[in-house]
């Protein structure tokens, strides 16, 4: 993955998540539409539009389901931008 010049978009979260990891910092992005395995990979994360602020869920489900929500809104959301919030990832 390393090296490849692509543009990939995403929602990602930065905070404590505090439905699975309560107090435990991390960033974490869910990539659209990508199913590799990158860890361990360099990332260029842009940020461009905040959605929405952290929240503690009462299952993983409800989670999982605000995170779809998510997606949906920001796959809506990024066409109506000229950039939207992406991810490069390869050599920098």
């Amino acid at each position: 993955m390393e090296g490849e010049d692509r543009i990939r978009y995403g929602v990602i979260n930065v905070g404590v998540n505090p439905t699975l990891k309560p107090g435990e910092f991390s960033l974490e992005v869910h990539i659209l539409d990508f199913d590799e395995d990158i860890y361990g990979k360099k990332m260029y994360i842009e940020l461009m539009e905040y959605l929405r602020k952290e929240e503690k869920f009462d299952s993983v489900e409800e989670l999982i389901a605000c995170i779809a929500n998510d997606v949906a809104v920001w796959t809506k959301r990024s066409k109506e931008l000229k950039n939207g919030s992406c991810i490069k990832i390869g050599e920098f």
